[in-house]
């Protein structure tokens, strides 16, 4: 769990990154082996702590099946306070997936791959967006780097570029607020770039009676939600 996204300036001291311009605040939510803490406090006493730090966007990829009224009164409040809050949507094809799942709280983000081709989300009528989720670069156990799968690598994208869009509009001096930034997250979203084969699979692999899913449109929703994010666009529409 991490709140914002790190300045990074390469050798050359040139600033890098999604939002160079935006500051970091680390928070560690998980167990060390052998520790009796039980999770959901530990990422709770997390974003509360965000909070306290005056926050404006936390990336939250992780999360649990399990439904939690602790864990979702922690997310309303920090929306309350105007705090975005942005969180994986699972890797296991069906179901809800928690704190994505507080979706009047929450935006939930899954994952495609390079060709914007379905990967591995949770399908569910909460999805907000998707961003890339496959052979994503990141940092490994070790002090090492890796190529890392999931939703949980797309989180930071949106994550990211919701920090660009707050950075950008104050330095124009304009003023946005958490629901205008989600409106338009899903208003530019393009699901015309996506590969859309998947979904009749789904459908077909899934629900071979159509009990859950009435037509393919509605598991192109369930998987894609809005669509793929378009950063550009995205800034745009919030300094126009």
């Amino acid at each position: 769990l991490f709140a914002l996204i790190n300045r990074i300036v390469d050798i050359c001291g040139v600033e890098i990154g999604i939002a160079p311009l935006a500051e970091v605040c680390i928070v560690k939510s998980t167990r060390q082996e052998g520790e009796h803490l039980d999770q959901k406090s530990l990422v709770i006493a997390g974003i509360q702590y965000c909070e306290r730090q005056q926050c404006d966007v936390i990336n939250l990829s992780l999360g649990t099946s399990e439904y939690d009224p602790l864990l979702k009164g922690a997310c309303q409040m920090a929306f309350d306070n105007n705090i975005i809050l942005v969180a994986a949507a699972g890797n296991r094809y069906t179901g809800a997936f928690f704190p994505a799942a507080y979706s009047d709280y929450v935006i939930s983000v899954g994952s495609v791959d390079a060709e914007r081709k379905y990967v591995t989300s949770n399908v569910w009528p909460g999805m907000e967006v998707v961003a890339p989720g496959k052979e994503i670069f990141s940092s490994g156990i070790g002090n090492k780097y890796c190529l890392a799968d999931g939703s949980s690598f797309a989180v930071p994208h949106v994550t990211g570029i919701i920090a660009l869009a707050i950075a950008t509009c104050r330095k124009a001096q304009k003023r946005i607020n958490p629901k205008e930034i989600r409106h338009q997250l899903r208003e530019t979203a393009d699901k015309s770039v996506l590969d859309l084969g998947r979904a009749q699979e789904f459908m077909d692999e899934y629900d071979p009676h159509r009990k859950v899913f009435r037509n393919v449109e509605e598991v192109v929703s369930f998987m894609f939600g809005a669509g793929f994010i378009q950063a550009e666009a995205f800034v745009r529409a919030l300094i126009a």
